[in-house]
């Protein structure tokens, strides 16, 4: 039965762990940053120079809650 044991504290652990790592990751992905993929030419030349390559964005979340800090010149995203 010492097998058997290890392998119920595995998965003891590893459902802890995920009952505190998933609304963790959820929250930093909600409310301060996130990665976006740009696709397509609306953002020629700046983003996505050519069509065969793919760009991927940090996204600030917290900036954009706070709508007097964004300035001419930032890239805004819009869902």
């Amino acid at each position: 039965m010492p097998g058997s044991e290890r392998i119920f504290r595995g998965l003891k652990a590893f459902v802890q762990g995920f009952f505190v790592g998933v609304p963790i990751c959820l929250t930093v992905k909600d409310n301060f940053c996130t990665v976006c993929q740009v696709e397509g030419a609306s953002m020629r030349p700046v983003l996505n120079p050519d069509f065969h390559s793919k760009d991927f964005v940090l996204i600030n979340r917290w900036k954009a809650k706070q709508f007097d800090k964004i300035q001419r010149g930032d890239v805004v995203s819009i869902v």
